[in-house]
Parts: structure tokens; sequence; C-alpha cells
């Protein structure tokens, strides 16, 4: 009877060490990151993800690896760099992966992962996912949309028509980016893609020209082979009609901006990766889209442009010198 009650006692004692136990267990969470250290948007995702997963009362091991796609952009680069991101996670084995941009998507989650169990939560992915088609089954995650319909609204005001054109470098994201300017706007968007220097000089004029209204993007790759001080500069100086950019960085260059947040993407596919390892699954979490922005306002351009803008808007904007 002694012996009975001394294996009852132990039980009683065991099985909340065991519940205590598995609530210690440490889980791992990759981040994929498209781009690099230093770039603006990104740096933004990952601080917001840290920070997320830092005051999350689980226990995590956080792991990030950067691509590196942004200033390397050959097919073969991006392909290597996929390849080297499914390594890492068969080595690393995380319990959910957390994915930056569209080329993430593109070069890891579409060729590795479309039909695994490992969830997956995707930010960033400019306008739409559709080309990649995720299965809910194992994805889920925050699209990145800009509030260019609002932008060009208060712009056109101070245009002389409205002709659009978006000059940006040749990117998959910036040919993404401006389908859904077009779907959005239901207009056609005239485009420049650069590579180099010598195009930003011989087309940025010209492409002004055949336009009313300018969109800019934020030259990441081009920003890799000429310095900051140059590309300011050299738009600011030739900017002649009213220009509007859709990223914080784009705000030095552009005359009235209204920024998505990426703190916003990189907090929801934080806390969503949290809810997963807690036993949610992606089928029950809708992809959604940002709705957060920051306004800019580029005082050097309204000034040369000789545009007042709407006092409301000023009061709530940042200014940019």
């Amino acid at each position: 009877m002694q012996y009975i009650f001394y294996l009852l006692v132990i039980a009683y004692i065991l099985v909340p060490l065991d519940v205590y136990a598995k609530s210690e267990t440490i889980k791992k969470v990759l981040y994929v990151n498209s781009y690099h250290s230093g770039y603006a948007w990104s740096d933004g995702i990952t601080k917001a993800i840290k920070k997320t997963i830092k005051n999350s009362e689980m226990k995590i091991d956080l792991k990030i690896i950067e691509m590196n796609t942004k200033l390397n952009y050959s097919e073969k680069f991006k392909i290597n760099a996929g390849l080297k991101v499914k390594h890492l996670i068969e080595s690393f084995k995380p319990d959910v992966v957390i994915v930056s941009d569209d080329n993430a998507a593109k070069y890891v989650l579409v060729p590795y992962y479309l039909k695994s169990s490992l969830p997956f939560v995707f930010c960033g992915i400019n306008g739409s996912a559709k080309i990649y088609n995720f299965s809910n089954k194992n994805v889920t995650g925050m699209l990145e949309v800009t509030l260019v319909p609002q932008l060009i609204e208060v712009i056109k005001k101070y245009s002389k028509g409205n002709r659009i054109v978006y000059f940006n470098d040749d990117t998959l994201s910036s040919h993404k980016v401006v389908l859904t300017f077009e779907k959005k706007l239901k207009t056609k968007v005239k485009t420049y893609f650069i590579t180099s220097k010598k195009e930003l000089e011989k087309y940025f004029v010209m492409a002004q020209k055949e336009a009313d209204i300018l969109i800019l993007g934020t030259f990441a790759t081009l920003r890799a082979s000429i310095t900051k001080k140059y590309l300011k500069e050299y738009i600011l100086k030739h900017t002649i009609i009213p220009s509007v950019a859709t990223v914080k960085l784009g705000s030095e260059t552009a005359l009235l901006t209204f920024a998505n947040k990426p703190e916003e993407q990189g907090e929801w596919a934080a806390n969503t990766a949290l809810d997963i390892l807690k036993g949610k699954k992606t089928s029950e979490i809708k992809v959604v889209e940002n709705k957060k922005a920051e306004i800019y306002i580029n005082v050097t351009l309204m000034k040369k442009l000789k545009v007042v803008l709407p006092l409301a808007l000023l009061e709530n904007a940042s200014m940019i010198e």
C-alpha cells in the first residue's frame, strides 16, 4: 500500500514537470530577407521582427539569412541564393519560416515548399501573390499595397494633365509594382526601368516630357553603383513635373510621399509566426494588406515647382529638406 502511495506522489510531481518542460521548449523561426542590411525597407521589417520575437513569452531561436538580391540581380545569383536558403532550412529545421519581399517567395517558397507541411509567413510581397499559387495549407501573409490612388488624387491638382510615368531601376519588384499601379489607377502607366547612371542621365528628363505626373522608385539597385548624394542632387535638379513616391526612401527625391511602414509588415509577420507556433493553422489566418502610411513632403521640390499643398496635409507630414 505504501509502495502504491509513493507511485501516486511521484506521478503527481512528474506530470506538472513534464508539462512545464514542454512549455519551455525552444521553437525555431527562420527569417529570410530578400535583400540586405542597410536597405531601409528590409531593415525596418527586420527590426520589427526581432523586437516582436524578443518580447514574446515563448522561447524562440530566431535565425536570419539575407539573400542580397537587391544588389545582385542576375538570375543565376538569385537561384543560388534560393538554394542556399533551402540548405539552411534543411539544417536548421525551423518550426516556421518568415519570408519578406518577392524574391524570397519566388526563389525559395515556390520552387521548394509549395506542397510542404512547413508553415510560411510572407510579408512585403507587392500587390498580389496570385502568381505564386500559394496554398493556405502552409502559407499566409501580408501583402504590400501602396496608397498610389490617394497620392495621384492629391498631386493631379498641381499637374498639367493625367499622364503618368513610373521611373525606377529594373527589378522584379519594380515590374510587379507598376502592374499594381495600373490596376488601382485604372489607366496605363508609362515605364522607364534603368540599370545604370548613364541611363538615369539619358532618360530622366525624357520620361518627364512624356508625362504630367512622375512616380519615383527607390533605385535600390542603382544606389550600389552611384552615391546617394549624386542621385539626390541629380533628381532634384532635373525634376520638372510633380513627383510622388510610395516608400520613405523616395521622399529624398519626390515632392510628396505616402510611405508604407515596413515595421507594420514585420510586426504582423512575427506575431503571425508566434500564433502558428501556439497551434494556429495557416488556413485559419487570412492574407491581409497593410493599412498604415507616413506622409513626407520635400520642401526643396515644393519651392522649385511652386506648389502649395493643403494645410491639412502639411500639418500631418514630415518635412524633408
